[in-house]
């Protein structure tokens, strides 16, 4: 049951930084929520739409309906496009992949030099 928990706020943890990321590399002047809305708000919605996919993944298809939760919340509380959300989730994608790697490869080096 602790590893559920220790990977469950390991996976809100990286899935609310790399939404956050996502948002402000993908932000325009008039439209980026950190300069409209300000931080904390921002992150609040991040951490919460983060906090619902990341306990609808430990249910039997729930991925799925997480993913389509996941959308839904950022066209809602950002006032995005499809696409737009589409671009935020790609940009997310990336990062995601991008900080796994560095964590694979710095993991590898501390046991290859052990």
């Amino acid at each position: 049951m602790l590893f559920f928990i220790i990977v469950g706020l390991i996976s809100f943890t990286l899935s609310t930084t790399t939404l956050a990321l996502a948002l402000w590399l993908i932000g325009e002047d008039g439209t980026d929520p950190f300069k409209t809305e300000g931080f904390k708000p921002t992150m609040t919605k991040c951490a919460g739409i983060c906090a619902v996919t990341t306990v609808l993944s430990f249910i039997p298809f729930g991925g799925l309906l997480g993913m389509i939760v996941w959308f839904v919340a950022v066209m809602a509380l950002f006032e995005k496009t499809f696409l737009g959300a589409l671009l935020i989730a790609v940009c997310g994608a990336v990062l995601t992949w991008l900080i796994a790697f560095l964590i694979i490869s710095g993991l590898e080096g501390i046991l290859v030099a052990a």
